[in-house]
């Protein structure tokens, strides 16, 4: 078994009994669900902004209710409810799949939030104006994801996803199951 991975820079003494950010000084944190005793936990950042992307996500859905008469108004129900159901589980998968420790996961979510923004300008005007109930959601939405996605690449955050990275490399060299 390989010991526990500890940041760059500290010092075997101060982290060795305790967990990799415990050394760090961060006490807000939990033990990462695929740890298997590497005592890799996971930063109250990272819970933080899983909590927020998927508040998000609910409120995705929220505002798919609200404005899916105009919605089917443009295309047909059954196009609409397709790519509904396809966005939402493709976020469900980003978002667990960053809880879980995958940084794939995290990059495809900021690239697919910067490649977002501009396209979703004009659709949040129009959403303020017809329903605005649901352009205030939507406003709230992307303040959500923007302080998730800066929490997801904090130092802290990033360390998180290399030690992951880390304990997977060594535990496959060392022929131990690797989880998925």
């Amino acid at each position: 078994m390989s010991p526990p991975i500890r940041p760059a820079g500290t010092s075997h003494r101060c982290a060795a009994s305790r967990p990799i950010f415990l050394a760090l000084g961060r006490n807000k944190t939990k033990e990462h669900p695929m740890s298997n005793n590497n005592q890799i936990v996971q930063p109250s950042k990272i819970a933080t902004a899983v909590k927020l992307l998927y508040a998000t996500l609910g409120i995705g859905i929220i505002r798919s209710i609200i404005e899916s008469s105009r919605h089917a108004e443009a295309s047909s129900v059954g196009f609409v409810l397709f790519i509904t159901f396809a966005v939402f589980g493709l976020m469900w998968l980003l978002i667990y799949m960053t809880g879980k420790g995958k940084n794939w996961a995290r990059i495809t979510f900021l690239v697919l939030f910067i490649l977002g923004v501009p396209l979703s300008i004009l659709p949040m005007i129009q959403s303020l104006t017809h329903e605005p109930i649901s352009g205030i959601l939507g406003l709230a939405q992307v303040v959500m994801q923007v302080v998730a996605l800066v929490f997801l690449f904090q130092g802290e955050s990033s360390a998180w996803f290399k030690a992951i990275k880390q304990s997977k490399t060594q535990n496959a060299q060392q022929g131990a199951p690797a989880d998925s």
